[in-house]
């Protein structure tokens, strides 16, 4: 069931129902176990926050990337960082 609505949202709303799905998990747990209870504005904000996060840290990851060609037979590796 949970997949088929999931399935059901465009691509783009994917990720962030993840992590906010992911966020209300770790809101649960944080609340169950130590007690702390927080507003569902906060666990929302949280999650685009930390999605923004990895969005960005990936793309910094790309960018410092740089590809070779694989037709180079002088280097090896097909990926190396720009340092």
């Amino acid at each position: 069931m949970f997949f088929d609505l999931f399935g059901r949202l465009p691509s783009i709303q994917q990720p962030l129902a993840a992590m906010v799905l992911r966020s209300m998990w770790k809101r649960r747990n944080v609340k169950l176990w130590q007690g702390d209870d927080s507003s569902p504005h906060i666990t929302v904000t949280r999650a685009k926050d930390t999605l923004n996060e990895l969005r960005l840290y990936a793309k910094s990851k790309i960018s410092n990337q740089q590809y070779i060609s694989p037709l180079c037979m002088d280097q090896t590796p097909t990926w190396h960082s720009k340092v």
